[in-house]
């Protein structure tokens, strides 16, 4: 599958790719965002064959969907004016906002927290750094390609507080990050 990338070459001065990709029709391919772009914004859908990746400093933004047959992973968020979805897993280091539903074949994580106008549904697990919520009368579905007999492993649903509408999977509190004590001799 073909490779197409974005470069800061290919964006106005807000961030809006201006590129001669058409993201007016499905991308038969992969799609990677170079690093350090910001929030790198597509109007209307986002939609690619494999997988789309932005690297560290960058997010994505789409004014319609954005969808992957594989996964999604952005170094900052991931937001779509409508629904979000992939084949696989998606990951983002900061936030993850949809005016629709999320779906991930596999788990979704994100640095901060998980919004959805609609329904969450995942695979596997959803984390979130602080909390995760569906869209009034919506819930939230994890594990759903997992035995019961794994969700304490693989179905874990990880946010500060569990989320009011959680309708399937484990779930658990974050557990904070070790203390890292400095080496004796070395500024503080």
């Amino acid at each position: 599958m073909e490779t197409y990338r974005i470069t800061r070459a290919e964006l106005d001065a807000e961030g809006w790719y201006t590129g001669p990709l058409d993201f007016g029709a499905r991308l038969e391919g992969h799609l990677e965002i170079a690093a350090d772009l910001g929030t790198v914004r597509v109007r209307g859908t986002l939609e690619v064959a494999g997988r789309i990746r932005a690297g560290a400093g960058s997010g994505i933004s789409a004014g319609s969907g954005i969808r992957a047959g594989w996964g999604i992973r952005a170094g900052e968020g991931i937001r779509a004016g409508s629904g979000i979805s992939a084949g696989s897993g998606i990951r983002a280091g900061w936030g993850i906002s949809a005016g629709w539903g999320i779906s991930a074949g596999w788990g979704i994580r994100a640095g901060e927290g998980i919004s959805a106008g609609e329904g969450i549904s995942a695979g596997e697990g959803i984390s979130a750094g602080e909390g995760i919520s569906a869209g009034e009368g919506f819930g939230v579905f994890a594990g759903l390609q997992r035995r019961l007999s794994d969700w304490s492993a693989y179905a874990r649903v990880v946010a500060k507080v569990r989320p009011e509408n959680l309708m399937t999977g484990h779930w658990v509190e974050p557990t904070p990050a070790p203390a890292v004590e400095a080496e004796a001799g070395s500024p503080s």
